[in-house]
């Protein structure tokens, strides 16, 4: 069954005679930056404003400073709000202020759009952050699970659904600092979020402590590039994580963009990408990482539209392209990885 449905989606592999066009992309734009970082108020390098500076001239379109609440006083933290003030340039570049409250115990989460902060020291259980998060009406993301060493992994209690937090926490990293898609050791909790019931899409970001940069990525489709665009994006899970520094993607499903909810028993995908690289394999999976439908090529622009029944779940698209730039000269068998949120089925 697996042989006939890659040779069903080979006969729907189709080139593309141009880049993405604007018909195809609905009005919307595809944006990269960074929505993980730090600075010397807390353990990293350089001011807020050394930051933006640098971030800017790196070529990102938006970029989240999100220092550790344990280590900011209240001075720093209204220093980083009025620095993403001054270097924020809608339409240009978006400048965005959050905190990561770091739990040695569970884990850390980045929690952006608010105008105060709390700490693990203040708030240091699990559910009390998903509380605070949800009355603050907080964008917030899973950052690095599983990351941290000795008896307490800092997995959020397994990614235990907590239903109070759902609206809130978007994103979950499978990248984080040197760490991408292709290496895959935060991509394997991204299904176990699906399945244990959060509607979260995956983040690639540099977590940086210093003024350096790599090729990894979040990318966000947006309507505008502005703040209220971006948070609004990220709120509908309209993104994507990429090793890649510029690999465009389109993924959709019966007219849904990702992160949508659709409806039926037949989905009808739309895949478009493209990248100055080969992409190399095309795979739909399900909210158990297990893959449905695969597609093998070898082209820097692809269009596919498989078919397939479905009694629900959620689906996403994961993407291989050889690194031919060599912008990641360590990455595994040459490949960079990106992954969608996903469409759930309703």
């Amino acid at each position: 069954m697996k042989g006939l449905a890659a040779l069903i989606a080979l006969l729907l592999l189709l080139p593309l005679s141009a880049g993405l066009q604007e018909e195809e992309l609905e009005g919307l734009n595809i944006y990269f930056g960074n929505l993980h970082s730090h600075t010397s108020h807390s353990d990293g390098e350089g001011t807020p404003e050394e930051a933006f500076a640098f971030a800017m001239n790196a070529g990102l379109d938006f970029y989240a400073i999100t220092d550790h609440a344990e280590q900011i006083s209240d001075e720093e933290w209204i220093n980083t709000g009025e620095a993403a003030d001054a270097f924020y340039a809608p339409g240009s570049f978006v400048t965005m202020r959050g905190f990561e409250w770091t739990s040695p115990f569970t884990g850390h989460i980045n929690v952006w759009g608010t105008e105060d902060f709390t700490s693990a020291v203040r708030t240091p259980r699990l559910e009390g952050i998903y509380k605070w998060i949800d009355e603050h009406n907080a964008l917030a993301q899973f950052n690095h699970p599983g990351r941290e060493s000795g008896p307490f992994v800092g997995d959020f209690d397994g990614l235990a659904f907590d239903g109070i937090a759902i609206d809130n926490m978007v994103s979950i990293e499978t990248g984080n600092k040197g760490t991408g898609n292709n290496d895959g050791g935060y991509y394997k909790y991204y299904p176990l979020a699906l399945q244990n019931g959060w509607i979260s899409g995956p983040a690639n970001n540099w977590d940086n402590h210093d003024l350096k940069s790599n090729p990894h990525r979040t990318a966000i489709i947006a309507s505008e590039l502005t703040r209220e665009g971006l948070y609004d994006a990220l709120a509908q899970k309209r993104f994507y994580s990429t090793d890649d520094s510029n690999m465009r993607v389109i993924f959709r499903c019966n007219g849904g963009w990702m992160g949508s909810e659709v409806y039926g028993d037949k989905l009808n995908f739309e895949v478009v990408i493209e990248d100055d690289e080969p992409i190399m394999r095309l795979e739909i999976l399900n909210e158990r990482g297990e893959v449905v439908m695969w597609m093998e090529t070898e082209s820097t622009h692809v269009e596919w539209r498989p078919e397939i029944e479905t009694q629900g779940g959620a689906y996403y698209l994961r993407v291989f392209e050889m690194d031919t730039n060599g912008d990641e000269p360590d990455a595994p068998e040459g490949m960079q990885v990106a992954v969608t949120a996903p469409v759930w089925v309703r």
